[in-house]
């Protein structure tokens, strides 16, 4: 988005309404709702927007190359691919989603 968009935006124009924060040397601006949470930053031409601080945090360090948490760092992952008898042979691992972690299921 190009800047002169930005700035005449509503969201930039209300960042005043939030609280800023840093990540990954970015300013970043948070405010929690009743229903959520919303964040929101710039990053050159980008205008990233998450409903969670985390997820902000990793979006601005992927940005800025720096590494973050991976698949093959979740232990859930690891656990499968342990199990398995041949790593090739897991064609439904293109899931890359814990649905243990999904809401609304056991």
């Amino acid at each position: 988005m190009p800047s002169t968009r930005l700035a005449a935006s509503v969201l930039w124009q209300a960042r005043d309404q939030f609280e800023s924060r840093t990540a990954a040397g970015r300013t970043y601006y948070l405010k929690s709702f009743d229903q959520g949470t919303l964040a929101f930053a710039t990053a050159g031409e980008f205008l990233l927007v998450a409903t969670r601080e985390d997820l902000m945090g990793a979006g601005l360090s992927l940005i800025a190359g720096r590494s973050t948490n991976s698949l093959g760092g979740e232990s859930w992952y690891s656990d499968a691919l342990a199990k398995a008898a041949q790593p090739s042979s897991i064609c439904c691992m293109e899931v890359a989603k814990d649905m243990r972690r999904c809401p609304g299921l056991p």
